[in-house]
């Protein structure tokens, strides 16, 4: 798809994300995968740092595995194939190599991953717009995406770096497609189509379940959207669901003795200390709230209030206005809900396609008609999308952004830092280019 292809160009522009961070252990996974056929790491022990590293566990039979959720790895082995084969034709130290000199290259494996898969999600919000909006115009339908995938997290988060972010846009994305060609099917014809739909739509959503837990909200939320307005589809549903469950749930049954990771526990949620200013900070503050970062979530809510006011009968927009505000809570009663070392409200990033639904209900199809109403309208959005392409520009290019959350200590050592406007990370990028540009754009951190 030209719109996927568009975007994992420009996303490649960068790849020098660093790869110390969650997805540390998905390419050596990967490689395990090619290679050996299973998920364990013993053969990087005596690589220097990786065995202590945080992304690092060990099983009950004291086998190093990852920590994070091992599907991303899956994600990952089309890069360790091309790494190989260049390797076969003298170009490149291979996967393995990669892995084992913990250089650039290892880098180069991940970033080109992670802008994949958030390409992939990009395509498919460009087919979501155009599903959801049919009367809309192509300028519409070209905008929408954009801001999808420059004016967020998608850019800043997903794309710059192997978390488990980009998978987890991906699968939701392209599930809500499914899901949305699998409720509007309609004749003997569109029964066949929306039984495989409804197929489609069920491993999407568990398949972004494997990819990040907290999507069990959107599978849920999915699966008793059809439950209610599409019973007959529920069983095609669960079937699709089954068909990634199954071998998913098997595989970390053998390499973790569970049929869960325990990264997915739910006993890592709850109501802390900290919980209130968490609900603000990720929401309004200067180093993670979400409206700070991404102005343009404000249509979300406008999309969101005409729903509940209007009483509207869109499920998939239910689904939307529903899941959201409970990820939100449920992201908050994170012991670390300040994201660690990250940039910007990075939890929100898996709903992205949900509020990404909510806000393009708002303009196009002609509904400002009167030119006094119409020019401030788009002036508006205008502001709002600028705001968030330079925000995420600084994140996804300033690498000196990165900086904030380490220096001059660690977040996890003052999360209070997020409400810092004399430091905020949501300038910190722009000071950097004031005072050093080169120096942020490669990403020294000042003081060192």
């Amino acid at each position: 798809m030209i719109v996927s292809l568009v975007a994992f160009l420009v996303y490649s522009v960068n790849l020098r994300g660093d790869p110390r961070y969650d997805g540390f252990a998905a390419v050596p996974t990967a490689v395990s995968i090619v290679h050996d056929g299973n998920l364990t790491l013993d053969e990087y022990r005596d690589v220097p740092g990786f065995a202590e590293h945080y992304s690092i566990s060990t099983d009950d039979d004291g086998r190093l595995v990852g920590f994070f959720p091992w599907a991303v790895a899956l994600v990952a082995v089309p890069a360790v194939v091309a790494a190989d084969v260049a390797h076969a034709v003298g170009i490149g130290p291979g996967a393995d190599g990669a892995v084992a000199a913990m250089a650039r290259w290892f880098a180069v494996l991940q970033n080109l991953t992670a802008a994949a898969a958030t390409a992939l999600a990009v395509g498919g919000a460009y087919v979501l717009v155009r599903r959801r909006r049919p009367a809309a115009g192509g300028r519409y339908v070209a905008v929408a995406t954009f801001a999808f995938a420059f004016g967020t997290s998608v850019w800043s988060t997903a794309a710059v770096m192997l978390w488990q972010h980009g998978p987890s846009l991906a699968a939701t994305t392209w599930g809500l497609v499914a899901l949305s060609r699998a409720l509007d099917a309609g004749g003997p014809a569109g029964a066949t189509a929306a039984g495989r739909a409804f197929v489609r739509a069920g491993a999407l959503f568990l398949a972004a379940y494997t990819f990040r837990p907290t999507n069990a909200l959107v599978l849920l939320g999915a699966a008793v959207v059809v439950a209610v307005v599409a019973r007959r589809g529920l069983a095609r549903f669960a079937a699709g669901a089954a068909l990634v469950a199954v071998p998913w749930c098997s595989v970390t049954y053998a390499a973790y003795g569970r049929l869960l990771q325990p990264y997915g526990a739910a006993s890592r949620l709850g109501v802390h200390d900290e919980f209130a200013e968490a609900l603000a900070a990720n929401l309004i503050s200067p180093g993670r709230g979400l409206f700070v970062f991404t102005p343009l979530a404000l249509l979300s809510v406008i999309g969101a209030a005409r729903l509940v006011r209007s009483r509207g009968r869109d499920p998939l927009m239910w689904l939307a206005a529903i899941v959201v505000p409970v990820h939100w809570v449920a992201v908050s009663m994170f012991g670390q809900w300040y994201g660690g070392k990250s940039y910007g409200p990075r939890f929100f990033t898996d709903v992205l396609p949900l509020l990404f639904l909510l806000a393009i209900t708002v303009g196009g199809d002609g509904e400002l008609t009167r030119a006094s109403l119409r020019r401030p309208a788009v002036a508006g959005f205008a502001l709002l999308l600028a705001a968030g392409v330079v925000v995420h520009a600084e994140g996804a290019l300033v690498l000196s952004s990165g900086c904030w959350s380490s220096h001059p200590q660690p977040i996890e050592a003052d999360p209070s830092h997020v409400w810092s406007w004399s430091d905020a990370l949501v300038t910190k990028g722009v000071r950097d280019l004031v005072h050093d540009p080169v120096g942020a754009v490669r990403g020294v951190c000042r003081g060192e």
